[in-house]
């Protein structure tokens, strides 16, 4: 052990010499030297070496690498290597890499990497369509994002996808790209979640979610029946359950709307 010791003591003595060694030697220059000199030179230094690992061929990217790989991958790969394969990895600005891929609405965070000596990688997260919303009556529907994220639009959407009416938004213009939101909106992707977990009644399914210009929450079915949930819709979960003998049977047809925003339950009929 002691032996051991004196060594590793013997070692760091030596180190310490070479170090106020070169310590001292750049005293000395920077006292026989005008201090600008030695600035300069140290910048001239590293200019020729940047210039030389600019002109260094072996650096020149060669393949480009995207992660996942789905619709989007190649789509980027194209684009990047029709950019930048022959250029000198040092060369490229990464984060305006990831700007241009970003451009896409459907990609929602993007990290690009250098891995030397001549691959650029890229790795990319989608954003996950949650919702369609209809924002006035008689409108176009947008692919909503979990983040409010607007997808696409269409002049019209499939008759099995559940639409969140949204008319009373009152907004900046919906186009793709755009991020929008609107009270309500929240609770309503929360609700659906939720419901599709358990549907209430099978035949019948769920074909619209309305958000007032409140926040409030109603959901209409295929009979045109309507439900009031009120701002905490999910938490009236339970209570839209117990009510499933009404739904089912043969009184409903007379229904108009349901009231179950509150305790007290509050039944419609239609005409009265």
């Amino acid at each position: 052990m002691g032996k051991k010791r004196r060594r590793k003591s013997s070692k760091n003595k030596v180190f310490q010499r070479i170090g106020a060694f070169f310590s001292g030697l750049f005293a000395f220059i920077l006292k026989i030297l005008p201090p600008a000199f030695v600035v300069g030179v140290v910048i001239l230094s590293f200019l020729g070496v940047r210039s030389a690992l600019y002109a260094d061929t072996h650096l020149a990217v060669q393949q480009i690498v995207v992660e996942p790989e789905d619709s989007y991958a190649n789509s980027i790969k194209e684009t990047l290597s029709a950019r930048y394969v022959g250029t000198n990895i040092l060369k490229i600005d990464l984060e305006k890499v990831a700007g241009q891929i970003k451009k896409n609405s459907n990609i929602k965070r993007v990290e690009v990497h250098r891995d030397f000596p001549h691959t650029l990688k890229v790795k990319f997260i989608n954003r996950v369509p949650v919702a369609v919303v209809q924002f006035k009556q008689g409108g176009s529907y947008a692919v909503i994002s979990e983040d409010g994220v607007i997808l696409s639009i269409s002049h019209s959407v499939d008759p099995s996808k559940l639409v969140i009416r949204a008319h009373d938004y009152s907004g900046g213009k919906i186009k793709v790209g755009e991020r929008v939101r609107f009270r309500g909106f929240q609770r309503a992707v929360d609700f659906i979640e939720a419901y599709w977990a358990k549907p209430l009644v099978d035949q019948d399914p769920l074909v619209f979610v309305q958000v007032d210009y409140l926040g409030s929450i109603s959901i209409g079915f295929q009979d045109g029946l309507i439900i009031h949930l009120g701002k905490n819709p999910s938490g009236r979960l339970q209570a839209l359950r117990k009510i499933t003998p009404l739904l089912q049977g043969p009184e409903r047809t007379g229904i108009e709307y349901i009231d179950l925003q509150y305790d007290d339950v509050i039944v419609k009929k239609r005409g009265s």
